[in-house]
C-alpha cells in the first residue's frame, strides 16, 4: 500500500468501469458500499433504458414492415388498379367467347359444307342412276349399275350398299327399269304421263290424263288411308326404289323438306302439283307444264270421291 492512498483491489471478470475495492478504515467503506450501489443503480438504469431503446426499435421496424404490407396491399385494393384489373377480365373473357364462337361457326361451316357436297354428289348420282335404268328391261337395266359400280361412278356409301344389295338380291327378269323415253309416246295401252293402263284405241289428253292420276290419290288418301308418300306410292309401283325417287324429284322441283313418311295435303295445290310433276319426271321423264298441273287438279277435286 501506497501512503496516503487507499489500494485498488480489481476483482476477476470487472470490466474496466466496475467500482474500486479498497482496504480501508469504516469511514472509507461507507463511500465505497455508497460508489457501488450509485454504480448498481447507474448500470440498472443504463440496462432499463437499453431494453426501451431496443423495444422501440422493435416498435419501429414493426411499424416499417405494416406501412410496407399496407403500401403493398394498397397498390392491388385501389379503384384504379381494381378498374383495370376488371377491365381486362371482362376483355379477356370477351376474346375467350368470341374465340370458341368462331370456332363454332367454323364447325358448323364445314359441317355445312360437307352436307351440300354430300347432297350434290346425291343428286348426280341419282341422275346416273335414272339414266342408266330407262331402258324398259330390269336385265338390261342391271348390267347398266353394275357398269356404275364397277367404274366407281357410285362414291355414297349407302347408295353403292343399296345398289349392291339390290343386285345381289333380283333374279333374272325381276327387279327396276324405267321405260325408255323413245317408247313413252308409242307404247300402246298406257298414258303417256303416267303409265296409266288404258284402252289400246283410248285417246287420253294431258289434262284429263292429271286428272285421273290425281282421282287414284285421292282415292288413296281417302278411301284406303293411304296418306303418306311411302304408303300411296308402294301401292301405285311395285317397285320398291319408286316411292324414293319421287321424293328426290320433288327436292329438285323446290320440295327440300320433303320425306317418305309426308303427309298427302290435299288442300295444298303446290304439293300436289309438285308430287304429279315428281311422279310424271320419274315415270315417264315427263315434265307437265304448269296450266296442264292446274286444270288436271281442278278438275279432279270438282269429282266426287266413290
Amino acid at each position: 500500500m501506497v501512503s496516503g492512498h487507499p489500494r485498488v483491489v480489481r476483482s476477476a471478470g470487472m470490466n474496466d468501469q466496475a467500482p474500486p475495492q479498497v482496504s480501508a478504515s469504516p469511514a472509507e467503506a461507507v463511500g465505497t458500499t455508497l460508489d457501488q450501489e450509485k454504480w448498481i443503480a447507474e448500470k440498472a438504469f443504463r440496462d432499463r433504458e437499453l431494453i426501451l431503446k431496443e423495444r422501440e426499435q422493435n416498435r419501429l421496424e414493426d411499424e416499417l414492415r405494416l406501412r410496407r404490407e399496407e403500401a403493398r396491399r394498397s397498390r392491388w385494393s385501389s379503384p384504379l388498379v381494381i378498374a383495370i384489373l376488371t377491365a381486362a377480365a371482362a376483355a379477356l373473357g370477351n376474346a375467350a367467347i368470341a374465340w370458341q364462337t368462331a370456332q363454332e361457326h367454323q364447325k358448323e361451316q364445314e359441317a355445312n359444307n360437307r352436307a351440300q357436297v354430300s347432297l350434290e354428289s346425291f343428286k348426280a348420282e341419282s341422275a346416273r342412276l335414272f339414266e342408266v335404268v330407262k331402258t324398259d328391261d330390269p336385265d338390261k337395266a342391271a348390267n347398266n349399275l353394275q357398269f356404275l359400280l364397277d367404274v366407281g361412278l357410285l362414291e355414297n356409301p349407302d347408295v353403292k350398299r343399296g345398289v349392291t344389295n339390290y343386285l345381289q338380291n333380283r333374279k333374272t327378269g325381276e327387279g327396276f327399269a324405267l321405260p325408255a323415253v323413245s317408247e313413252i309416246v308409242s307404247r300402246p295401252g298406257y298414258s303417256p304421263l303416267f303409265n296409266i293402263k288404258i284402252a289400246a284405241s283410248e285417246q287420253i289428253s294431258p289434262v284429263d290424263e292429271v286428272a285421273k292420276m290425281m282421282t287414284i290419290i285421292r282415292g288413296y288418301v281417302l278411301l284406303r288411308q293411304q296418306d303418306t308418300i311411302k304408303a300411296a306410292l308402294s301401292v301405285w309401283s311395285l317397285q320398291p326404289a319408286f316411292p324414293s325417287y319421287v321424293v328426290s324429284a320433288m327436292k329438285r322441283h323446290g320440295y327440300q323438306s320433303v320425306t317418305l313418311d309426308s303427309k298427302i295435303d290435299l288442300k295444298d295445290r303446290d304439293f300436289l302439283e309438285a308430287f304429279l310433276w315428281a311422279i310424271a319426271n320419274v315415270e315417264t321423264r315427263s315434265d307437265i307444264p304448269q296450266d296442264v298441273l292446274d286444270k288436271g287438279i281442278t278438275q279432279a277435286m270438282n269429282r266426287p270421291t266413290d
